[in-house]
């Protein structure tokens, strides 16, 4: 999973009508085979990456 879908949901992000204006937005993203290198450095403290050791801990801990 790599930056083109961050760009894309960033995006969709713009256009989604919810909540007031100056809303704090948070992104979540889940994924099986992981991450493109660096992309979790590059983002900004409004997104969380979660790979599948990540989930497996989350659902069984």
């Amino acid at each position: 999973m790599g930056r083109a879908l961050v760009k894309s949901l960033r995006a969709t992000a713009d256009r989604v009508r919810w909540g007031p204006p100056d809303r704090t937005e948070q992104f979540a993203l889940f994924s099986k085979s992981g991450f493109t290198d660096g992309l979790e450095a590059e983002l900004g403290d409004d997104w969380s990456l979660f790979g599948s050791d990540d989930i497996a801990s989350l659902l069984t801990g």
